[in-house]
C-alpha cells in the first residue's frame, strides 16, 4: 500500500527537509565505501501510522 495511497501528512517531508546534510553526507559516506569495495548495509524505517487508532 506505501506505494498506492496517499500519504495523510507530510511531517516526514518536513523533517527530511530539516536533516538534508545528514543524508547527503551519509550518502556520500556510502559512495566511498563502495569505491574502496567495501561492504554496505543500508537499514531504511517506514512507520505506518494508520494501524495505532
Amino acid at each position: 500500500m506505501v506505494l498506492t495511497v496517499e500519504q495523510r501528512e507530510q511531517a516526514g517531508s518536513d523533517s527530511y527537509n530539516r536533516f538534508e546534510y545528514q543524508v547527503h553526507w551519509i550518502v556520500c559516506h556510502i559512495i566511498g565505501k563502495l569505491q574502496a569495495d567495501a561492504e554496505c548495509i543500508v537499514f531504511c524505517e517506514f512507520h505506518d501510522e494508520q494501524n495505532k487508532r
